[in-house]
């Protein structure tokens, strides 16, 4: 007799490094699904905490070359990182129609991503922005997955707005930022 494999063994190895495969796939979808999941809360928390320390700038005095005042304006970036970046002034005191859309230009140029969704803006271009404005008010924002909206509630103070993101599908986390 020869010294092979027969065509039952054969099939039985194929078989068995199937199974060991699909298990593979499975637990690995569960590992890039967790890492995503981890990624969009952390920069959740990240969006929360840039904006609540900005918020803060408005406390330290400014001088405006007559006279020392309290708060001024906060810088957001404007444009799309290039050699020389463009800025936007919100001003702390007084009516900022767009502070919510202020605020997300400012971090998508800043390269906040859409962990779940890393299909580009345009063929060639960056992947689509993980942060961007609403204008509807409330808890009821329904952001896409892997996506924060940034809502403002009063015109005449952008310092209260709500973060909304969906860190998974169907669960949203909802978080009402205000200071005084």
């Amino acid at each position: 007799m020869g010294k092979g494999f027969s065509l039952i063994e054969l099939l039985v190895v194929v078989a068995i490094i199937g199974i060991i495969a699909a298990v593979g796939i499975i637990a690995y979808s569960g590992y890039t699904n967790s890492a995503k999941k981890t990624a969009t809360l952390n920069q959740h928390k990240t969006v929360k905490e840039y904006i609540l320390s900005s918020w803060m700038k408005c406390e330290i005095p400014m001088y405006d070359g007559t006279h020392p005042s309290m708060g001024g304006y906060i810088l957001w970036k404007s444009t799309p990182p290039t050699p020389v970046q463009g800025y936007t002034k919100m001003y702390c005191r007084g009516n900022s129609r767009s502070a919510e859309q202020t605020m997300a230009k400012h971090f998508c140029y800043s390269g906040f991503i859409n962990f779940w969704d890393r299909t580009p803006l345009n063929p060639g271009g960056p992947p689509k922005c993980g942060v961007n404005k609403e204008n509807n008010v409330g808890p009821h924002l329904k952001p896409n997955l892997g996506q924060t909206l940034l809502s403002c509630l009063n015109v005449s103070n952008p310092k209260e707005c709500i973060i909304a993101t969906q860190i998974e599908p169907g669960e949203i986390l909802i978080e009402y930022l205000s200071y005084e």
